[in-house]
């Protein structure tokens, strides 16, 4: 199966891609994985927050379709100069904070009710959900992507899923997308066979 632009445009007329839903997929066992590959979210150093980095996105600022957005959302990100931030985090260095960083804590409640309201919402609204591998990737989180539950229920409303690395560092752009999609598809298979 492979992955197709979606209908659905942002605003600004760039396109979309995402998973589109699958209400029957009779032969799914038959159909060989697509290479295609989507990664709809990387910061590759997050050179985006940086004045320094601009002309890099020069091909991207003269296309037609999108750069007008991007130019507005570029001028409103890339305010830093990569020294001042340097200067910033060797300043911090100094001191000690009493702060401990919480993964790996699971809710105890049931979140059914929220994750249903979010998926109508999302539906309502025509956005997707990203399925993103960030926390896996880069802290070792034991589930890759969203909760599974979240997940079963953003299928059921016909929630579109992107798939992303939330890669942070270049090597990691497109890691473990090929796994996401396979457990995605794994999912709609269950539901299109019960």
């Amino acid at each position: 199966m492979k992955l197709r632009k979606t209908k659905n445009k942002r605003k600004n007329g760039c396109p979309l891609y995402g998973w589109p839903f699958l209400k029957s997929y009779v032969n799914i066992k038959k159909r060989k994985w697509g290479s295609d590959m989507i990664d709809a979210h990387v910061h590759i150093e997050h050179s985006h927050r940086f004045s320094d980095f601009i002309n890099i996105y020069d091909s991207i600022l003269e296309n037609k379709d999108c750069g007008e957005y991007q130019r507005e959302w570029l001028s409103r990100k890339s305010e830093l100069r990569l020294s001042d931030y340097k200067d910033f985090i060797n300043e911090m260095r100094k001191y000690k904070f009493p702060i401990e960083i919480s993964f790996g804590h699971y809710p105890s409640s049931d979140f059914t009710n929220i994750y249903e309201s979010l998926a109508t919402a999302l539906k309502e609204s025509e956005m997707k959900a990203e399925f993103s591998n960030g926390l896996y990737i880069n802290y070792g989180h034991k589930e890759l992507g969203l909760n599974t539950d979240l997940l079963k229920i953003l299928l059921d409303n016909n929630v579109q899923i992107v798939t992303a690395s939330d890669a942070h560092r270049p090597e990691d752009v497109g890691k473990y997308i090929m796994e996401a999609k396979e457990l995605i598809y794994k999912l709609i298979l269950n539901r299109s066979t019960t």
